[in-house]
């Protein structure tokens, strides 16, 4: 009983970890960001999202240079009616983004929910981009996650931002 008391103590004051688990707001679903991620302040969101369809929330590496945005969105949307529209999506992508070049796009599995993936690489104005489209149903809403990466800082994270992609779950 002593040990169990003294590790919840032990527990309760060490630091959090900067990766703490992120908790999509409005859902049960949840994910493990990369080593070093924080939360974007609404400042921060609002300067790389300019649009006002941007994100709600966002997470990142220190330099904002790699980020993880993700939202719930008023959409009705079934994991059938992702499936049959991954095609569109996508085009509609290619015509959005400047520079977009398919990597890969397909429906996946993961830890029992169904996502629509698109990986794609394009263009910013000083960067090559790499971005990861993910895109689920959630009680009749679409959940959405952009893992947006400069190219530079993906050779770099890639391993940390798909291990973050597998750790996509949903509690009870």
């Amino acid at each position: 009983m002593i040990k169990l008391l003294f590790l919840a103590v032990l527990m309760l004051s060490a630091p959090a970890a900067s990766s703490s688990i992120v908790q999509i707001p409005s859902t049960n679903i949840s994910f493990t960001p990369p080593d070093g991620f924080t939360l974007l302040t609404e400042a921060e969101i609002h300067a790389k999202f300019p649009s006002r369809t941007g994100p709600a929330s966002a997470v990142g590496n220190e330099r904002r240079t790699t980020t993880v945005a993700y939202d719930v969105r008023d959409v009705a949307v079934t994991d059938a009616i992702l499936e049959s529209q991954l095609q569109e999506i996508s085009a509609t992508t290619a015509r959005a983004v400047p520079g977009f070049a398919l990597v890969e796009q397909d429906m996946r599995t993961i830890n029992g929910r169904r996502w629509a993936y698109i990986e794609f690489k394009s263009t910013a104005i000083d960067a090559d981009i790499r971005n990861i489209l993910m895109m689920s149903a959630y009680e009749g809403r679409m959940v959405v996650l952009n893992f947006n990466s400069t190219a530079s800082d993906f050779n770099d994270l890639e391993l940390q931002l798909r291990k973050s992609i597998l750790s996509l779950s949903q509690g009870e």
